[in-house]
């Protein structure tokens, strides 16, 4: 593994971590919003087949559902 792709995988982190705050701030600041329903994101690592058998970091992938059609009240 390299210093670039080390650096990559952590940037990845970072920004999957980003996504996740982002999410839970709309969930936050619309909590009180009548039809508005909550969002969820979820992560899935990647890890890239290395020489030998080694471990490689990918990275990691991020996932946002919006849960727009789950029941509630709307009042």
């Amino acid at each position: 593994m390299t210093i670039s792709s080390s650096l990559n995988a952590g940037v990845a982190g970072l920004s999957a971590n980003a996504s996740r705050l982002a999410a839970i701030s709309d969930n936050i600041a619309n909590a009180s919003t009548f039809g508005y329903r909550r969002v969820e994101t979820s992560f899935d690592s990647l890890v890239v087949s290395g020489n030998g058998g080694n471990y490689a970091a990918g990275g990691v992938r991020v996932t946002t559902e919006r849960l727009i059609d789950q029941g509630g009240s709307l009042v």
